[in-house]
């Protein structure tokens, strides 16, 4: 068998063109097995994987017949191990077949993460094709060397270059380079955002047809994310009082509400997009999300275009992940040069704050549970924290993905078909931690830059922030996404982006692990309100 290295990693590489035997579908699936072990992926998710691809080929075999070709590929491309199938017929997608539960297995969530292969048909070629993020560096290590690098920039600049010539490079090259990135963001926020929300809705219909109700689900999902959100604004605005607030409530105030309200309902559809208006794109979202949902099977089609233009904007939200780290540094030596530390010198403040309103409101939901379900507090925290650290100390979803929906249904008692759905959805719906990290940061940054604030402001900071990460793709990095449309309403500069990066990458590697820790802890309540929680399995002890 060839590899090729990367890193310390063994990447299989495999080419083969063979018939839907049984012994070559074992053969295929037993190089994919060696492929995932090669770059290390966690058990639960290999098994994922080589299920939904032999499934599929299965699938094809029934369909085109024992003799049809089937062309396999197995390397390495961009950074990422790519396991590909290809075959030739009239257009036929093994995944969405209505007669196979493959299309449960293949979410967009799942496939944006890399746990699920993507139909794709062109030419007469059909094609499957899986793209997994191939391990590297570690999160916390990228933070430590953009931000060590971004200080080392604005050191060293400030040390060896006059201010005349740092002038010259921070007007010629740096300054653009800002503008460069926040144009990248504001163009690719609004499309990604938009698309995102009809998809989620779509996806939420899922749920109703394992037993659950998918509309209780997402009340529950955004009430409790409120509460979150509005305990993280009032306990920010004690600790950064803001000295310019406007508190009174009059009929001018009146009239700037309904006006605030009027303004979220588009004129027409091309303006919200051009001006990249959030509010006006998700409310467009929400509305076209639920009329797809409603109409069902006659706007298949439709819905399987929306996911496929869905997958482009996760791919481009990965994609500005990556460039996060490099920008946070380039961008942190500029603040350097330039003596700008209106944010960056409390920082610290608001991480700390941010995880302490975060460790509460991740204890009170487990109490509760615990007291709830008659479930020792020591033996539920020991379920949910293998999931966590791993999230933690991956900074990613698709490594965890699996562990987590092994706790839910093995040692959690969550029903499993409930949990196939639910957890993928929840993931994308129900992100709170991330929610009150941002409104932390965002409470502090008004204040330091004098924005006015008042009653409506803070109303208007807890929606946003709530929906927008419904909106914003469970990726690292692309939490950057809701900043841009939350300082945009705000009215905070966009200079305070070079902070919000610096925050997002540091905090967003807890925050990840604490939206997947109550997540959990919800399901198991709406399971148990359902009849689909097997009430032995949660309270019995891990050995």
């Amino acid at each position: 068998m060839p590899y090729q290295w990367y890193g310390v990693m063994k990447i299989v590489t495999y080419d083969e063109t063979f018939i839907l035997e049984d012994a070559a579908i074992d053969r295929f699936s037993e190089k994919v097995d060696e492929a995932l072990r090669g770059i290390e992926t966690e058990r639960q998710n290999r098994l994922r994987i080589r299920l939904s691809l032999e499934e599929s080929l299965l699938r094809i075999r029934d369909r085109l017949g024992e003799e049809q070709e089937v062309k396999a590929h197995i390397g390495k491309r961009l950074g990422r191990l790519v396991i590909r199938i290809e075959f030739e017929s009239e257009p036929y997608n093994p995944l969405s077949d209505e007669e196979n539960n493959l299309e449960d297995l293949c979410s967009s969530l799942l496939t944006a993460v890399g746990l699920s292969p993507q139909y794709i048909t062109a030419n007469g070629v059909n094609a499957l094709q899986l793209q997994l993020i191939i391990p590297g560096m570690t999160p916390a290590m990228k933070i430590i060397i953009a931000i060590i690098g971004g200080i080392l920039i604005g050191l060293i600049g400030n040390m060896l270059l006059s201010e005349p010539i740092q002038a010259a490079v921070t007007e010629s090259v740096m300054t653009p380079v800002f503008y460069m990135w926040s144009r990248i963001l504001n163009a690719s926020s609004g499309p990604i955002i938009f698309f995102m929300v009809i998809t989620t809705i779509i996806n939420t219909g899922k749920i109703s047809e394992r037993g659950g109700s998918a509309r209780m689900t997402i009340a529950r999902f955004f009430i409790f994310s409120m509460i979150m959100a509005a305990i993280a604004v009032i306990v920010s605005a004690f600790a950064f009082p803001h000295p310019h607030i406007n508190d009174t409530v009059n009929t001018s105030t009146v009239q700037t509400i309904l006006e605030g309200i009027a303004e979220i309902i588009p004129t027409d559809i091309f303006s919200a997009f051009a001006h990249t208006n959030t509010p006006q794109l998700i409310i467009m979202a929400f509305v076209a999300g639920a009329i797809l949902h409603m109409i069902g099977n006659q706007a298949t089609l439709l819905r399987k275009i929306v996911r496929q233009i869905n997958m482009v904007g996760l791919e481009l939200a990965g994609l500005i992940s990556k460039l996060v780290p490099f920008f946070a540094c380039i961008l942190l030596g500029l603040e350097i040069w330039q003596a700008e530390y209106v944010v960056l010198a409390g920082i610290g403040q608001t991480i700390i704050l941010a995880l302490a309103i975060s460790f509460v409101c991740m204890m009170v939901p487990l109490i509760y549970v615990g007291s709830k379900e008659k479930v020792g507090i020591p033996t539920l925290e020991k379920k949910l924290r293998s999931p966590f650290w791993l999230t933690v100390k991956s900074g990613s979803l698709n490594a965890a993905f699996g562990k987590t929906e092994k706790s839910c249904s093995t040692y959690l008692g969550i029903d499993k078909r409930f949990t196939a759905i639910s957890l993928p959805n929840g993931l994308i719906l129900y992100m709170p931690i991330s929610a009150i990290g941002t409104l932390v940061f965002v409470t502090y940054t008004a204040m330091r830059y004098n924005v006015t604030t008042s009653p409506l402001w803070f109303v208007s900071a807890v929606i946003l922030a709530v929906i927008l990460f419904v909106a914003t793709p469970p990726v690292p990095g692309a939490n950057l996404l809701a900043y841009v449309a939350i300082f945009a309403q705000l009215g905070i500069p966009s200079e305070a982006l070079i902070d919000a990066m610096i925050f997002d990458i540091v905090f967003g590697l807890f925050a990840s692990a604490g939206n997947q820790f109550v997540l959990q802890l919800e399901l198991i309540l709406q399971a148990g309100r359902m009849g689909l929680l097997d009430r032995m399995k949660l309270r019995k002890k891990m050995e």
